[in-house]
C-alpha cells in the first residue's frame, strides 16, 4: 500500500485483495500528553468538535453503560479533481456530499497493559438517529484506536495507532470545462472515493496534536 510520513507520524493507505474499500492505517507519537488525554480529545464530542473541522455535530446519541455508547456525526468533503485526456480535455471533477455516520463505540481501558486505551467501533441503526436525506450513510467495515504510553522522547508521551475501512457509496455531479453544464448522476468510482480517503490521517493526526496541547492545559 501507499503511505504518508511526517515527523512522528506515519500513514498507510491499504487495498486488501477481498475488498475495493481502501483500508488506512495511521501511528503517531504526541509528546507531553497522556493516553487519557489523546483520548478526551477524540472521544469527548464537546472537545472534538472543537478541532475536528472535518465533522459536523458530532453528538452522543445514546450511553447504553460505562463502556459503550452510540454516536453520530457527518464528515463533509469537497475536492476538485482535474484530468486531461484526449476524449475529455481538461475534464474538472466537482466531488461534493456528507458522510453520516451512527456508530457504536466500545470502550476498553487498561487493556492490554496499564494505562492502555482501547476504542472500537461498529455501525449501527438507531432510532434516534435515522439516515437524513441527502446524505450518504457511512458503512464501517472496521475501525478503532489504540492509545498507549510510549517510551519514545524519556517516556513523556503517547502513542496513537487507528484503523479505519469505512464503505461510502455516493453520487456526484461531472461538468465538462467551465463553458458546459453537463450534469451526469453517478456513483462514484471507488478509486475516487479512496484517493480522498488517503488524503486525510497526516492532516487529521496533525491537528490532533496541536488539539492535544491546547484542551489540555
Amino acid at each position: 500500500g501507499n503511505n504518508q510520513e511526517r515527523q512522528g507520524a506515519q500513514g498507510y493507505k491499504i487495498k486488501p485483495e477481498n475488498s475495493d474499500v481502501v483500508l488506512i492505517k495511521a501511528w503517531a507519537f504526541i509528546p507531553d500528553t497522556t493516553p487519557q488525554q489523546i483520548f478526551n480529545c477524540i472521544y469527548d464530542t464537546k472537545i472534538r468538535g472543537k478541532w475536528d473541522t472535518v465533522l459536523h455535530n458530532p453528538h452522543v446519541v445514546e450511553k447504553i453503560d460505562e463502556f459503550v455508547d452510540v454516536f453520530y456525526f457527518c464528515v463533509k468533503v469537497l475536492i476538485y479533481i482535474l484530468f486531461n485526456t484526449s476524449y475529455f480535455p481538461l475534464f474538472r471533477l466537482h466531488l461534493q456530499y456528507q458522510i453520516e455516520i451512527c456508530t457504536e463505540a466500545m470502550l476498553q481501558m487498561d487493556y492490554p497493559e496499564k494505562g492502555d486505551i482501547i476504542i472500537s467501533f461498529q455501525s449501527m441503526t438507531h432510532p434516534k438517529a435515522p439516515p437524513i436525506k441527502g446524505n450518504v450513510r457511512g458503512d464501517t467495515h472496521i475501525a478503532g484506536y489504540i492509545i498507549k504510553p510510549s517510551k519514545m522522547g524519556n517516556g513523556k508521551g503517547s502513542e496513537l495507532h487507528l484503523i479505519t475501512q469505512v464503505d461510502v457509496k455516493v453520487w456526484t455531479s461531472f461538468i465538462y470545462r467551465e463553458t458546459h453544464s453537463l450534469l451526469l448522476l453517478g456513483a462514484i468510482p471507488k478509486v475516487v472515493v479512496n484517493f480522498v480517503a488517503g488524503r486525510a490521517p497526516a492532516e487529521w493526526l496533525t491537528k490532533l496534536k496541536k488539539a492535544c496541547h491546547t484542551f489540555n492545559k
